[in-house]
């Protein structure tokens, strides 16, 4: 059975005026955590002074979570699992095969939400080299643009467009 008891200590702190230094001991280990607890009026009477101690005294201590290594896995192993992807987002999302990775979405930033009409009517003015572009409404501002190849879809990203003076975001 774990020992829970904690016993508290309440100093001044003799190098910063006005503060009082709290140790709480936890545990059978007795790990030390100390706390300065600020004392701001000069003359705060001894009521706002076991105020402030009973909210350090209330705070439940945080539980550290220690993982247990393995001895049998390497070093180097350890540090490969742990690193980010090497790709960036748009060269993981370039390399998806089939329709996602022919599609991009777009952003219509402002205030005016456009309706998927006016969009393909926009679509048709702006991009006049893209042919059969599927448009599918996703969410508010946002809509899927579904190219037939790859390689349009991306001659497309490179660009910036606006709609009605406003920018469009596209990405994958």
């Amino acid at each position: 059975m774990e020992d829970k008891r904690t016993n508290f200590r309440i100093l001044r702190h003799q190098k910063v005026q006005h503060t009082w230094k709290v140790h709480a001991f936890f545990g059978p280990h007795r790990r030390n955590q100390r706390n300065f607890v600020p004392e701001h009026a000069i003359n705060a009477g001894w009521r706002d002074i076991a105020f402030k101690i009973k909210g350090f005294i209330n705070t439940t201590p945080q539980c550290i979570v220690k993982q247990h290594s393995k001895p049998t896995i390497t070093y180097a192993r350890v540090v490969e699992r742990s690193k980010w992807k090497q790709q960036s987002h748009k060269e993981a999302s370039a390399s998806i095969e089939g329709p996602l990775g022919r599609s991009i979405t777009g952003l219509f930033e402002g205030s005016e939400r456009p309706t998927p009409t006016d969009v393909r009517k926009w679509d048709s003015s702006t991009w006049k080299k893209s042919f059969g572009v599927d448009i599918y409404e996703m969410a508010w501002h946002i809509f899927l643009f579904e190219f037939p190849n790859k390689h349009m879809a991306e001659q497309i990203l490179q660009g910036e467009w606006n709609w009605k003076n406003m920018k469009v975001k596209l990405e994958w």
